[in-house]
């Protein structure tokens, strides 16, 4: 008998648990999120992948992106102005991007997807 009071009760912890859990609790997470993926293309559309591409921060130093696939990462969990340049050759094309922050509390960055066109 006291098994069956113990279990019950065990089971009345966990839904109070449960019940104590508002609307508004976030699950975050410890992902790191790109500030942006860029997609770099030529005149007439097609994929680049063989450019440098880099980025600053608010005017900082520029660093390197990363190509994954056929999109470049650049920045992660980065916020404010990042100046992303993609560069083949003497060609180069240059966009300003502002990133923001979520704000659910887990404070994740707003990935921006951007498209830079080398003409």
């Amino acid at each position: 008998m006291w098994m069956i009071t113990l279990n019950l009760a065990l089971v009345a912890t966990a839904i109070l648990a449960i019940s104590a859990c508002s609307e508004t609790d976030v699950a975050c997470t410890t992902e790191a999120r790109a500030s942006t993926m860029v997609t770099v293309v030529d005149a007439t559309g097609a994929s680049v992948t063989d450019a440098t591409v880099t980025y600053s921060v608010d005017g900082a130093a520029a660093l390197n992106c990363d190509l994954v696939g056929s999109v470049y990462d650049c920045g992660f969990e980065q916020s404010g102005t990042l100046t992303i340049t993609a560069t083949r050759g003497t060609t180069s094309a240059t966009k300003p991007v502002v990133v923001t922050r979520t704000n659910d509390g887990c404070s994740h960055v707003v990935t921006q997807k951007v498209t830079l066109t080398l003409v």
